[in-house]
Protein backbone atom coordinates (compact mmCIF):
# COMPACT_ATOMS: atom_id res chain seq x y z
CA UNK A 1 0.00 0.00 0.00
CA UNK A 2 3.22 2.42 0.51
CA UNK A 3 4.48 1.70 -2.63
CA UNK A 4 1.69 2.79 -4.41
CA UNK A 5 0.63 6.21 -2.93
CA UNK A 6 3.41 7.46 -4.29
CA UNK A 7 2.95 6.44 -7.92
CA UNK A 8 -0.79 7.34 -7.60
CA UNK A 9 0.17 11.07 -6.38
CA UNK A 10 2.38 11.78 -9.44
CA UNK A 11 0.12 10.37 -11.45
CA UNK A 12 -3.14 13.02 -9.96
CA UNK A 13 -0.66 15.71 -10.89
CA UNK A 14 -0.41 15.14 -14.01
CA UNK A 15 -3.26 15.94 -16.15
CA UNK A 16 -4.51 16.67 -19.86
CA UNK A 17 -3.12 20.33 -21.43
CA UNK A 18 -5.54 21.00 -24.73
CA UNK A 19 -5.80 24.08 -26.65
CA UNK A 20 -5.28 25.66 -30.07
CA UNK A 21 -2.17 27.09 -32.11
CA UNK A 22 -3.45 29.32 -34.99
CA UNK A 23 -1.55 32.05 -37.09
CA UNK A 24 -2.20 35.99 -36.70
CA UNK A 25 -4.69 36.02 -39.23
CA UNK A 26 -6.68 32.81 -37.24
CA UNK A 27 -6.09 30.12 -39.49
CA UNK A 28 -5.49 27.06 -37.71
CA UNK A 29 -1.48 25.51 -37.83
CA UNK A 30 -2.03 21.77 -39.12
CA UNK A 31 1.19 20.02 -37.60
CA UNK A 32 2.63 21.71 -35.26
CA UNK A 33 5.24 19.89 -32.95
CA UNK A 34 3.98 20.55 -29.24
CA UNK A 35 6.52 18.86 -26.98
CA UNK A 36 6.68 18.80 -22.89
CA UNK A 37 10.29 19.72 -22.28
CA UNK A 38 12.47 17.79 -21.35
CA UNK A 39 10.78 14.85 -21.78
CA UNK A 40 9.79 12.45 -24.77
CA UNK A 41 6.21 13.25 -24.39
CA UNK A 42 4.79 15.46 -27.14
CA UNK A 43 2.05 15.41 -29.75
CA UNK A 44 1.17 17.27 -33.43
CA UNK A 45 -1.61 19.39 -33.97
CA UNK A 46 -4.47 18.40 -35.90
CA UNK A 47 -6.36 19.71 -38.85
CA UNK A 48 -8.34 21.91 -36.50
CA UNK A 49 -5.09 23.29 -35.19
CA UNK A 50 -6.02 21.28 -31.75
CA UNK A 51 -3.76 19.64 -29.55
CA UNK A 52 -4.15 17.48 -26.10
CA UNK A 53 -0.85 16.00 -23.74
CA UNK A 54 -0.21 15.21 -20.66
CA UNK A 55 1.33 17.50 -18.33
CA UNK A 56 1.97 18.72 -15.07
CA UNK A 57 0.80 22.39 -13.96
CA UNK A 58 3.58 24.25 -14.26
CA UNK A 59 5.74 21.99 -17.02
CA UNK A 60 6.90 23.77 -20.49
CA UNK A 61 5.49 23.43 -23.14
CA UNK A 62 7.47 24.14 -26.50
CA UNK A 63 5.52 24.72 -29.86
CA UNK A 64 7.78 24.38 -33.52
CA UNK A 65 6.54 25.48 -36.68
CA UNK A 66 9.04 25.94 -40.09
CA UNK A 67 8.40 28.99 -40.72
CA UNK A 68 7.33 30.12 -37.82
CA UNK A 69 8.87 31.34 -34.31
CA UNK A 70 9.26 28.84 -31.62
CA UNK A 71 7.77 29.60 -28.35
CA UNK A 72 7.86 28.10 -24.76
CA UNK A 73 5.11 28.42 -22.30
CA UNK A 74 4.28 27.09 -19.07
CA UNK A 75 1.33 24.47 -18.62
CA UNK A 76 -1.55 27.20 -17.08
CA UNK A 77 -3.70 26.48 -14.04
CA UNK A 78 -6.56 25.64 -16.12
CA UNK A 79 -4.73 23.65 -18.53
CA UNK A 80 -5.89 25.28 -21.56
CA UNK A 81 -3.86 26.56 -24.23
CA UNK A 82 -4.52 28.97 -26.96
CA UNK A 83 -1.37 30.16 -29.14
CA UNK A 84 -0.75 32.27 -31.87
CA UNK A 85 2.65 31.67 -33.59
CA UNK A 86 3.93 34.53 -35.33
CA UNK A 87 5.92 34.08 -38.87
CA UNK A 88 10.12 33.92 -38.97
CA UNK A 89 11.09 35.59 -41.78
CA UNK A 90 14.65 34.72 -42.44
CA UNK A 91 16.53 33.90 -45.37
CA UNK A 92 17.45 30.43 -46.63
CA UNK A 93 21.10 29.42 -47.06
CA UNK A 94 22.02 27.19 -50.07
CA UNK A 95 21.09 23.76 -49.44
CA UNK A 96 21.94 20.49 -51.67
CA UNK A 97 20.66 17.24 -51.69
CA UNK A 98 22.30 14.67 -52.51
CA UNK A 99 21.28 11.48 -54.28
CA UNK A 100 20.42 9.93 -50.81
CA UNK A 101 18.44 12.46 -49.66
CA UNK A 102 20.44 13.90 -47.09
CA UNK A 103 21.10 17.79 -47.33
CA UNK A 104 24.87 19.18 -47.06
CA UNK A 105 26.28 22.78 -47.89
CA UNK A 106 27.56 22.78 -51.02
CA UNK A 107 31.31 23.05 -49.42
CA UNK A 108 30.98 20.41 -47.12
CA UNK A 109 30.17 17.76 -50.53
CA UNK A 110 33.33 16.37 -51.44
CA UNK A 111 32.41 16.09 -55.00
CA UNK A 112 31.41 18.32 -57.59
CA UNK A 113 28.29 20.45 -57.58
CA UNK A 114 26.81 22.26 -60.16
CA UNK A 115 23.96 24.99 -60.15
CA UNK A 116 21.31 25.62 -63.29
CA UNK A 117 18.87 28.85 -62.14
CA UNK A 118 15.62 28.69 -64.02
CA UNK A 119 16.75 31.50 -65.66
CA UNK A 120 18.81 29.39 -67.83
CA UNK A 121 16.15 26.72 -68.34
CA UNK A 122 13.66 29.11 -69.88
CA UNK A 123 16.04 30.91 -72.11
CA UNK A 124 15.98 28.49 -74.45
CA UNK A 125 12.74 26.98 -74.77
CA UNK A 126 11.90 23.45 -75.60
CA UNK A 127 8.99 21.43 -75.35
CA UNK A 128 11.32 18.68 -73.02
CA UNK A 129 12.34 20.83 -70.04
CA UNK A 130 15.47 18.19 -69.95
CA UNK A 131 16.50 19.72 -73.67
CA UNK A 132 17.13 22.73 -72.10
CA UNK A 133 19.66 21.81 -69.97
CA UNK A 134 21.89 20.25 -72.60
CA UNK A 135 24.99 22.13 -73.07
CA UNK A 136 24.65 23.72 -69.40
CA UNK A 137 25.53 20.62 -66.84
CA UNK A 138 28.99 19.52 -67.16
CA UNK A 139 29.62 16.05 -67.66
CA UNK A 140 26.14 15.14 -69.15
CA UNK A 141 25.65 14.46 -72.81
CA UNK A 142 21.91 15.03 -73.37
CA UNK A 143 20.35 13.72 -76.70
CA UNK A 144 17.10 14.99 -78.04
CA UNK A 145 14.37 12.52 -78.97
CA UNK A 146 13.98 11.35 -82.70
CA UNK A 147 10.31 11.20 -82.36
CA UNK A 148 9.48 14.71 -82.51
CA UNK A 149 8.34 17.50 -80.37
CA UNK A 150 8.12 16.28 -76.61
CA UNK A 151 9.96 12.88 -77.18
CA UNK A 152 12.11 11.38 -74.43
CA UNK A 153 15.77 12.63 -74.67
CA UNK A 154 18.71 10.37 -73.49
CA UNK A 155 20.49 11.65 -70.59
CA UNK A 156 23.64 10.56 -70.22
CA UNK A 157 25.94 11.04 -66.85
CA UNK A 158 29.64 10.96 -67.16
CA UNK A 159 30.14 8.48 -70.45
CA UNK A 160 28.76 4.90 -70.94
CA UNK A 161 28.87 2.67 -67.84
CA UNK A 162 26.29 0.17 -67.57
CA UNK A 163 26.69 -3.19 -67.90
CA UNK A 164 23.03 -4.01 -68.64
CA UNK A 165 23.08 -1.21 -71.87
CA UNK A 166 20.95 1.08 -70.52
CA UNK A 167 22.96 4.00 -69.35
CA UNK A 168 20.20 6.88 -68.59
CA UNK A 169 19.96 8.99 -65.44
CA UNK A 170 17.73 7.67 -63.20
CA UNK A 171 15.61 10.06 -61.33
CA UNK A 172 14.15 10.54 -58.49
CA UNK A 173 11.08 12.54 -57.63
CA UNK A 174 9.94 13.25 -54.07
CA UNK A 175 11.80 9.81 -52.89
CA UNK A 176 10.61 7.73 -55.70
CA UNK A 177 12.54 6.25 -58.43
CA UNK A 178 10.86 7.28 -62.13
CA UNK A 179 12.19 3.99 -64.45
CA UNK A 180 12.54 5.18 -68.30
CA UNK A 181 10.15 2.13 -69.86
CA UNK A 182 11.73 3.29 -73.31
CA UNK A 183 14.65 1.52 -74.82
CA UNK A 184 15.95 3.72 -77.48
Amino acid sequence: MLLLFPVMSVMAQTSQVEGIVTDTSGEPLIGVTVLVKGTSNGTQTNIDGEFSVNAKQGDVLKFSYIGYRPVELAVPANGKVNLVMETEATALDEVVVTALGIKRAQKALSYNVQTVNGDALTSNKDANFINSLAGKVAGVNISSGSAGAGAAARVVMRGTKSLTGNDNALYVIDGIPMFDVNTG
